[in-house]
């Protein structure tokens, strides 16, 4: 009963950090998005624009990696369930 505990708890938790590393990855792109198209509404010609957006997207990929390694380095994810499922059965009169 222990070892299935413990296993319910490992899928939850890996479940947790899967989910925290999707919305950091979200997060990210929202970021460049608007990060891309200011830059493109200022440069004006969006031709002009790629070497520049190699050169970001680049940076800001390294930046990713250096912090996700550094999150992973550094802490531990832990989740803690703070509920129990509940299964109610009815039974038809």
């Amino acid at each position: 009963m222990a070892l299935e505990e413990n296993e319910r708890q490992k899928k939850s938790r890996d479940k947790f950090v899967i989910k925290i590393k999707e919305i950091q990855k979200k997060a990210y792109s929202q970021i460049l998005d608007q990060v891309e198209s200011v830059v493109v509404a200022l440069a004006g010609n969006p031709e002009a624009f790629k070497p520049l957006r190699a050169k970001i997207l680049r940076a800001s990929n390294d930046a990713i990696r250096q912090l996700e390694k550094e999150l992973e380095r550094s802490y531990i994810l832990e989740y803690e369930s703070i509920t129990e499922d509940v299964i109610v059965f009815n039974q038809n009169k």
